[in-house]
């Protein structure tokens, strides 16, 4: 996906970038542009609503656990958007994690345990989501929803992206 620094009040292209810093509350701003241009694009509420969880999620996890609220590191946000699919890219400085490792947090000795919830949340919000190997990096996909062909939900990936 491009890294191109657009990401402003005025849309001029449906793909971009922008750096965040480690305040969940910066990411916010850049969840509710996105939002927006996604309305442009005339994609249902549902999916923003999708888009709004899984990406406050993915924002909130580089800040707190990839980045450790250290006011110094960056979070990177990349997407694409047509008038069938977004793809979003959060990307943080911290030194990566195995998502093979997050306990599920549906098994009944994990369902007092904090840990897994937001992947949990964005595995089931988006059509697909996959991590880079070192673990510092969630593309995630959400094909719109009147426009997904039947049966085309992908499982979630912990590999490399293609």
């Amino acid at each position: 996906m491009p890294r191109r620094e657009v990401f402003t009040e005025t849309w001029h292209t449906s793909s971009g970038g922008e750096n965040a810093g480690s305040d969940v509350s910066e990411g916010k701003q850049l969840v509710e542009s996105l939002l927006r241009l996604m309305s442009q694009h005339g994609y249902p509420e549902r999916d923003g609503f999708a888009v709004h969880l899984a990406l406050e999620e993915a924002l909130a996890n580089a800040v707190r656990h990839g980045n450790q609220r250290d006011p110094t590191k960056r979070v990177r946000i990349d997407y694409e958007l047509n008038g069938q699919r977004l793809l979003v890219r959060v990307t943080d400085q911290g030194a990566g994690f195995a998502p093979s490792r997050v306990p599920d947090p549906t098994l009944p000795e994990n369902l007092e345990t904090a840990s897994g919830r937001g992947l949990l949340l964005m595995r089931q919000f988006m059509t697909w989501i996959r991590f880079n190997r070192r673990g510092n990096q969630v593309t995630m996909c959400l094909h719109r929803s009147n426009g997904r062909p039947e049966g085309e939900k992908e499982a979630s990936s912990n590999d490399g992206i293609p």
